[in-house]
């Protein structure tokens, strides 16, 4: 049985990563995700304050980002983010992994960041998405943060950051191939946001059916053709 338009819409982080966005730009973004319904929306903690203001009174969640979008913060600045955000009101914190101390083979330090931040952000009951950027760091390596992941028992784990500017990297959109291998790699009770580069109908309903719970995306064309 296909997902009704309630369900799809109330699954939707609706992303705001413009580095141009006006204030009026994310009043609007804002408000439109309160007449969609959407489940959240995913800002820069630059814009929060406005998120607070606009946002209040409505059943729309605030999420922002820590070390977005490299991933390369030292953990002490990372920490230091998580709290900030905490106490502006956030509630949920998508986190960017190290990336250079997964490549470098540094895995302690990938695995003590995750679970510091974990620690943080559960303290205070609010929820962990971890970005992985699935599509640059391959299987094998993902197949390492997931066990991590595991044990610390984050809420999400997302496949991308959703930075075009990865390409050289081997960035490209989030697919089925990626949802699957993390609903297989990670504890059943650990949940996947598909995000990058989801712009058609046709994929948002591919990735949801492929087991994605939440899915983060900026394209409005998407909203239009839910029905």
């Amino acid at each position: 049985m296909s997902p009704s338009r309630e369900e799809i819409l109330s699954c939707i982080d609706y992303t705001l990563i413009k580095p141009d966005a006006t204030y009026d730009y994310v009043k609007k973004f804002c408000n439109d995700a309160i007449t969609h319904s959407f489940f959240g929306v995913a800002i820069l903690p630059i814009y929060l304050p406005i998120a607070k203001q606009e946002l209040k009174g409505s059943n729309v969640k605030i999420i922002s980002f820590v070390s977005y979008p490299m991933g390369n913060n030292p953990i002490e600045l990372k920490s230091h983010t998580a709290k900030l955000l905490l106490k502006e009101g956030v509630d949920e914190i998508d986190m960017v992994i190290n990336t250079s101390a997964l490549f470098s083979e540094e895995i302690e330090k990938v695995k003590s960041e995750i679970e510091e931040i974990n620690r943080i952000i559960h303290r205070e009951q609010k929820l962990l998405k971890i970005i992985i950027e699935l599509p640059i760091i391959g299987y094998e390596n993902a197949n390492k943060v997931c066990e991590i992941i595991n044990r610390a028992q984050a809420d999400y784990v997302s496949t991308s950051a959703g930075f075009k500017s990865f390409k050289p990297l081997g960035w490209r959109p989030v697919s089925v191939q990626h949802i699957q291998f993390l609903k297989k790699s990670l504890d059943s009770n650990i949940k996947v946001k598909a995000s990058g580069g989801i712009r058609t109908h046709k994929q948002l309903m591919a990735l949801i059916k492929a087991g994605a719970s939440r899915i983060g995306t900026c394209s409005a064309s998407i909203i239009r053709r839910v029905k």
